[in-house]
């Protein structure tokens, strides 16, 4: 079972994704994908003044640009508290997509359902963030519980085929509404590209060292220099 709000308004929403963003997703991002954090491009920071940030949260909903080794990737990202019922009884955290806003703007599924469909630019990974509390006041105390990198346009794909179907829709405490899924669903889809959990994420901004089981994105750490010869000796 699920549960599926955290009420509160969208800037206060905002506000504190930005902090748990400093404190704790940026430490992941630089080991994920071995870079300084001079490689990373925070769209959120700067959407507010900037039209080219702007504009590149407003097509497919890009947070952040990151410029590792193996090139530039557009990324998501979202994060969300734990929640419980009054009796303790702790729901499972769900991945969620907003399909309605309080001020009847367009939303993050109207906008990246659009660029997906008529070849718009959309993010290549998702990062998902569930945090290690059940309030925001908690989470920025205690950093994230899980973290889900998600091959965003596979997902999309197998959405937009009905491969993949959300298991509830339901409005948030702050007028708008989402459509939610399962990350185990999304696992079993295969759109999980890296999950990391528990110590081993917390390593990567809790201990001098980060872990040795902590994920790299594929070729990070793993590939030189690309030989474009080479594509034209394959017969697929």
């Amino acid at each position: 079972m699920s549960k599926t709000t955290t009420p509160g308004g969208f800037d206060d929403r905002d506000k504190w994704a930005l902090r748990m963003q400093h404190r704790y997703a940026i430490p992941v991002y630089r080991e994920y994908w071995a870079v300084a954090e001079s490689d990373i491009t925070e769209v959120d920071d700067y959407r507010d003044e900037e039209v080219s940030a702007a504009v590149l949260d407003c097509d497919g909903g890009t947070d952040k640009i990151v410029n590792p080794e193996t090139g530039i990737r557009h990324v998501a990202q979202r994060f969300r508290t734990r929640a419980k019922s009054d009796n303790g009884y702790v729901f499972t955290t769900d991945f969620s997509i907003r399909t309605s806003s309080y001020s009847g703007k367009d939303t993050e599924y109207d906008k990246v359902m659009n660029a997906w469909r008529n070849d718009g630019t959309v993010p290549a990974i998702y990062a998902f963030g569930i945090a290690d509390g059940f309030n925001r006041a908690e989470a920025l105390e205690s950093g994230f519980r899980e973290f889900h990198f998600i091959n965003y346009p596979a997902f999309l794909r197998q959405f937009d085929n009905g491969h993949i179907t959300p298991n509830a829709c339901y409005e948030n405490g702050d007028g708008s509404e989402a459509l939610y899924f399962a990350v185990s669903d999304l696992a079993d889809a295969g759109v999980i590209r890296d999950s990391v959990s528990g110590q081993v994420l917390a390593s990567a901004w809790r201990e001098g060292q980060t872990s040795n089981k902590f994920p790299t994105a594929p070729g990070v750490k793993t590939t030189g220099q690309v030989d474009l010869f080479e594509f034209g000796d394959s017969d697929e």
